[in-house]
């Protein structure tokens, strides 16, 4: 096998490699490199450093501590400079997903701050979560917010 073949099948594996990773896969490599990142959602940017994906979120630690959990589906983009970082781990395991970050919340009883697509903040404690929706209260006012319309959570 010639050089110029070998290095055609190593461009074309190279090439489907890229193609096959998804949204999720490309933010655990950002999150690994330890590089800040910016994640544009349709609600605004969020600043800080991927510690955390899941099957449909992700975990952005600003560099005060405060961690944002972020609906993958509600993603605009994510960009870096392109700095090296340092390499830094990612956890990939609990909570997976939207709900189950909320049903997190709902064991802790702590306030939780749910964006919505539309760029409000609810503000509340988590008293149900069910497949499809959450129920926040607040004093005597209680909020039910369909779970797809949810881009971040703050706790």
């Amino acid at each position: 096998m010639g050089r110029e073949q070998r290095e055609g099948e190593e461009e074309a594996s190279a090439e489907l490699d890229a193609a096959r990773r998804s949204l999720a896969d490309a933010c655990l490599d950002l999150g690994s490199s330890g590089v800040e990142v910016i994640v544009d959602t349709i609600a605004g940017p969020r600043r800080g450093r991927i510690v955390h994906v899941g099957a449909d979120l992700l975990t952005v630690a600003s560099n005060d501590g405060q961690r944002v959990d972020v609906a993958l589906a509600q993603i605009l983009g994510v960009s870096s400079d392109r700095q090296i970082g340092r390499a830094a781990t990612v956890s990939t395991g609990h909570p997976g997903s939207m709900v189950a970050r909320l049903r997190e919340l709902l064991q802790s009883e702590s306030v939780a701050m749910l964006q919505r697509m539309d760029g409000t903040t609810i503000t509340g404690v988590v008293r149900a979560v069910a497949a499809d929706n959450v129920e926040l209260v607040a004093g005597s006012s209680q909020s039910i917010i369909p779970i797809s319309a949810v881009v971040a959570i703050s706790a």
